[in-house]
């Protein structure tokens, strides 16, 4: 399983979670922010939270 397909399962896993604990998250308003100390890794990931794809937000 690549990168991608790791985080997606895992950002599966946490609405999961979150669905049956009463937590509500507003998939259309997540952004995710690429934090890596390898250089080597594509910044254009395309994940996806509930079925949306997250948009990248950028360090300040």
């Amino acid at each position: 399983m690549d990168t991608t397909e790791r985080l997606t399962s895992d950002l599966s896993k946490i609405y999961d979670w979150s669905r049956a604990n009463l937590v509500v998250s507003n998939a259309s308003k997540t952004q995710f922010l690429h934090l890596s100390t390898r250089h080597n890794l594509p910044d254009n990931y395309r994940l996806f939270f509930n079925d949306i794809q997250l948009s990248s937000s950028t360090p300040l």
